[in-house]
């Protein structure tokens, strides 16, 4: 077999590999055109097994074999791309068919991406350092590395992040129009086996915008449930029109309003980091919602129920298995968030208060609303609604390697401070209730 078997810089003039953009892919087409290696054409390097070697001051060695052929291979992020070597002696193309080989391997492995983890203080860097936080594989592919699940994203390594347009949301608007307020009046249809509910309808994977729809169902004997609901839209109909108070009446006109307004919309209000259609709309939303929430809090039966597609209000009847009875509550949620110091790393995280209280388990994965304990509120503000909708996509947390505090700092930290306020705490205990510089923690 013949192999180089010395570790040292080889004597071939490295290879520049350039990327597309400041994400750091490299496809398959790019790298065949930087290389000269057509598409169609037999692969001479093929297949490429890595081995890997050693990984120091920013230089990834694999040893790259190929049947009875074994060569050096390096690789090195450039401020002008990656660099990559091999200690074959072949000087006929700027890119051997060994290198071509390898990076062909990395990528069908790892993917397009892989490379970015060689950056300075990149996963690669950092899972040498902080043994703990990382996962390494060795495989016929070489080396990977990836974040240990319970850090979440991590800042500076997850493109959630990255991307993600802080400004935008910061400058939506920080309050609403106030709640209407509907004048209660008595039920006509008193002592009736039939009653009227509404149902809070959350679509499945966020397919649509969340809305009310009015429904009548059959109670049971102590009129404390509904035991069986009839079609979604049936309070609407004409043979309930006797359960209905004036003020539930009014109230059905807003649901079916709203319900018009929310099939037109996406289901999140943030997408990739963006602020999604334009912000007259969403507070048209947020407006329509407060415009329910008194009302909807006076309901004596309101549900949440999940549901897959719209078309299904006009032909099904909802099931009583996938209804959930809930409160509606007129309380408004307090967004706060906090820092936490780890040791090597931050944790950046969201906080719910509601009248005081810290609240230790919510859900904020439907825009605008909050939901704790089967009790619904719904958010302040549009600015509230997109923040905590952006936190809730990387699952509430942020991880910060203190390698990378001080561009979090700037770029995250510190425009978020200006509007909320910011709890800091050593390990889990409360150190300030505002926000200060990290080496006081």
């Amino acid at each position: 077999m013949k192999t180089s078997t010395k570790i040292e810089e080889p004597t071939r003039q490295p290879s520049i590999i350039r990327f597309r953009d400041d994400q750091y892919l490299l496809t398959m087409e790019d790298l065949r055109e930087q290389t000269g290696h057509k598409a169609g054409l037999p692969l001479v390097w093929c297949p490429a097994i890595l081995q890997f070697i050693s990984y120091q001051d920013g230089k990834l060695r694999l040893r790259n074999t190929c049947k009875q052929e074994s060569y050096l291979l390096s690789l090195t992020m450039k401020p002008d791309g990656l660099q990559v070597t091999c200690d074959c002696s072949d000087n006929s193309k700027p890119v051997c068919y060994h290198i071509y080989g390898a990076l062909r391997t990395l990528i069908g492995t790892f993917g397009e991406s892989y490379f970015k983890k060689l950056l300075p203080e990149g996963a690669m860097e950092l899972a040498f350092k902080h043994r703990f936080c990382f996962d390494k594989r060795e495989s016929s592919a070489g080396l990977d590395v990836s974040v240990r699940e319970e850090l979440q994203a991590v800042f500076w390594l997850d493109n959630r992040i990255v991307v993600t347009d802080l400004s935008a949301m910061l400058n939506l608007p920080a309050e609403s129009s106030k709640p209407k307020i509907f004048t209660q009046s008595k039920k006509t249809g008193s002592g009736s086996e039939d009653g009227i509910c509404y149902l809070w309808i959350v679509p499945y994977r966020n397919r649509f915008q969340p809305f009310m729809v009015p429904c009548a169902g059959k109670l049971n004997k102590a009129q404390t449930e509904i035991k069986q609901f009839y079609g979604f839209l049936s309070a609407l109909q004409q043979p309930y029109d006797g359960l209905l108070t004036e003020a539930q009446q009014e109230l059905n006109k807003t649901c079916f309003a709203h319900w018009q307004l929310a099939e037109t919309l996406p289901g999140r209000l943030i997408k990739a980091g963006l602020v999604q259609c334009q912000t007259h709309t969403w507070i048209e939303v947020l407006n329509h919602w407060r415009d329910l929430i008194d009302q909807l809090s006076r309901q004596a039966f309101v549900y949440a129920y999940f549901l897959h597609r719209v078309d299904q209000l006009k032909k099904d009847k909802p099931h009583k298995q996938r209804a959930t009875r809930i409160i509606v509550s007129t309380d408004v949620p307090v967004v706060a968030f906090s820092l936490t110091d780890k040791g090597v790393y931050y944790q950046f995280r969201t906080e719910i208060w509601i009248n005081g209280e810290l609240m230790q388990e919510y859900e904020t994965d439907t825009s605008f609303f909050v939901s704790h304990k089967n009790t619904l509120y719904l958010l302040g503000s549009l600015r509230d609604a997109a923040i905590l909708q952006w936190m809730d996509q990387l699952d509430g947390v942020i991880t910060i390697f203190k390698e990378h505090f001080a561009a979090f700092e700037q770029t995250i930290l510190a425009p978020i401070r200006q509007h909320y306020p910011i709890t800091t705490y050593k390990t889990s205990k409360p150190h300030e209730t505002l926000y200060d510089l990290p080496g006081s923690i």
